[in-house]
């Protein structure tokens, strides 16, 4: 609604919200995928052409015990082709990144090739999920690749684990390489104990982000530990977080700040067993703030993104602590405040392990299951539907009298929209655009609401006080001259033109008052009004030595004039020159 506070002549604006917190997204599609024994999914993303790719490893098809297993889908989920990697013996897929030429690349491990028990084992495939070549990277020990992506450079950064090279029993490995597999380098990180990688991005000064869990150094059994390297792998710092228990993290996202956010789960922290934990930190790896979310029993959180500014944290629950979970999902804010869950499963156990958001801004989570499908566990893809949250802003809030033209943008979130704008909050909707321009013709204070609806869902946010109005008064007249005729005091001026926001603006009535004062302190009473540039005060002389004149410019009606000079009787001016009589 429109509040009327007329002729402002100095104004402070406050404005204040009250938002609605977004809801949980509805489920769009769940597909699964598998055999008649175990298929397991550990990492899946939307592809260029709007379908999804997920990895993980397969007991029903390829050659051995286990093999990779890459899966393609279309936006709908559902299959157009699915390859399997591996020998005779045991080969997992943990991460795969589609790549510069549509293609896709995959690390895991294997048994089946390599040098050791466990070798990384990095697989480049054409778009179609064809082999173009492997590479397989360790030692006599075992080693393990647990998360690829694509550099700058075009060639791959593995982040795994090593039990071949190092200092401890496990270390954090780095291996770098050309567009075809081929090291360029590798590092180790670690001390005497087990330490243990996730998760790795390049970061935007073209150095690396590594997540993981470290039982070397730190507070307790296992700490989150995050190590910033630079181009060439060199490590540039590292920090630990995590209390006297065990923490462990296995995804993390350099942020829009280009700080850091690491999601994993802890037991030294929280209400349950093991809590889903989220640490926030800034671009040098300063803790911001920690946050944990679950129950009682035990809450494991895999992956996270940044989203709708907040954060999306995919993992599993065992709501009634008998180690059968379901897939859970948190939102929480920019500041790390849970916004809303969901939880999804059936009797069995049900895990969600990577979380992607889609062009059209809903969310895809792969996973796997024994709740639904054909085997003991499947491969599972769930698609989410966007947040449903109404929201918008606007550009100027603030402005002068009169036509002060505002833009109007929405910001909402969901799909299928329709929009209701009520620009004064009076109950009538002026404009159904999705950003509509309005034009503000009285001064005053108004409130503005937006009501959004898709196919199901309907939600409204009023913003109170916010589009502020405001009276600026023109400048003064000008060349102000007083003369006596006889007991007469006849005051003159020039006429004033100025400007309000740019436009050309024509003063309507000029307003004389007077004072018997001190010009220091001058209290000046209404005289007159008029339109002229002259006012005769008459007869004057014949009752006062002294009269102090002040004439003000005023723009507006003959009501708003009048309902000025009732709100202002007199006032006490010390700013504006004075002529004495």
């Amino acid at each position: 609604m429109k509040k009327n506070y007329l002729f402002v002549l100095t104004v402070l604006a406050f404005c204040t919200l009250f938002l609605n917190a977004s809801t949980a997204p509805d489920t769009v599609w769940t597909r699964t995928f598998g055999g008649s024994n175990n298929e397991n999914c550990y990492e899946g993303h939307q592809t260029s052409d709007g379908g999804f790719i997920a990895v993980g490893s397969t007991y029903s098809y390829g050659s051995g015990s286990n093999d990779v297993w890459l899966l393609k889908t279309d936006a709908d989920g559902n299959e157009e082709w699915n390859q399997t990697y591996g020998g005779g013996a045991t080969d997992y897929g943990y991460s795969v990144q589609q790549t510069s030429d549509n293609g896709f690349i995959i690390t895991g491990f294997t048994q089946s090739y390599g040098n050791g028990g466990f070798d990384v084992w990095l697989i480049k495939t054409d778009e179609n999920g064809v082999e173009d070549w492997n590479q397989t990277f360790g030692g006599t020990e075992n080693d393990f690749g647990r998360s690829v992506i694509q550099t700058s450079d075009g060639g791959y950064l593995i982040g795994g684990i090593t039990g071949s090279f190092g200092a401890g029993s496990n270390d954090i490995w780095l291996i770098k390489t050309d567009e075809f597999g081929i090291e360029d380098w590798n590092q180790t990180y670690g001390y005497s104990g087990e330490d243990n990688c996730y998760s790795v991005h390049q970061t935007v000064d073209d150095g690396y982000i590594i997540g993981g869990y470290t039982n070397s150094i730190g507070a307790g059994n296992n700490d989150f530990w995050l190590i910033k390297t630079d181009s060439s792998g060199n490590e540039t710092w590292s920090n630990t977080y995590g209390g006297v228990g065990g923490e462990y993290s296995y995804c993390v996202q350099q942020t829009s700040d280009n700080g850091y956010i690491m999601s994993g789960y802890t037991d030294s922290y929280g209400a349950g067993n093991y809590d889903f934990w989220l640490v926030k930190t800034d671009i040098s790896g300063n803790e911001e703030w920690n946050q944990t979310y679950g129950g009682t029993s035990s809450d494991k959180a895999r992956w996270v993104i940044e989203a709708n500014n907040g954060f999306f944290v995919i993992g599993y629950t065992d709501p009634s602590a008998t180690y059968v979970y379901d897939l859970f999902l948190v939102k929480a804010d920019a500041s790390g405040n849970e916004e809303w869950t969901k939880t999804i499963g059936d009797g069995g156990s049900d895990y969600g392990y990577c979380i992607d958001q889609t062009t059209d801004q809903g969310f895809f989570i792969s996973g796997y299951t024994n709740s639904f499908g054909a085997g003991g566990y499947d491969f599972w893809q769930i698609k989410l539907d966007s947040e449903f949250e109404v929201d918008f802003s606007a550009s100027p809030t603030y402005g002068y009298y009169p036509g002060l033209e505002v833009q109007f943008t929405d910001e909402s979130l969901g799909n299928d929209l329709c929009w209701f704008w009520d620009f004064q909050n009076d109950g009538t909707y002026d404009s159904f655009e999705q950003n509509p321009q309005f034009t503000y013709t009285e001064v005053g204070t108004y409130d503005v609401k937006l009501k959004i609806t898709s196919n199901t869902k309907v939600d409204s946010l009023i913003k109170n006080d916010y589009i502020e109005v405001v009276y600026v008064p023109p400048a003064p007249p000008t060349n102000v001259q007083l003369t006596m005729s006889g007991d007469d005091a006849v005051i003159t001026w020039s006429e004033v033109d100025t400007t309000m926001a740019g436009t050309p603006i024509t003063v309507d009535y000029y307003v004389i008052r007077y004072s018997e004062d001190s010009l220091e302190e001058s209290l000046f009473y209404y005289l007159w009004s008029t339109v002229d540039t002259t006012f005769t005060h008459e007869r004057v002389g014949m009752f006062s030595e002294q009269m102090l004149y002040l004439v003000e410019s005023f723009i507006g009606t003959r009501e708003e004039l009048e309902t000025y000079i009732e709100m202002n009787p007199v006032i006490n001016e010390q700013r504006k020159v004075f002529h004495k009589h």
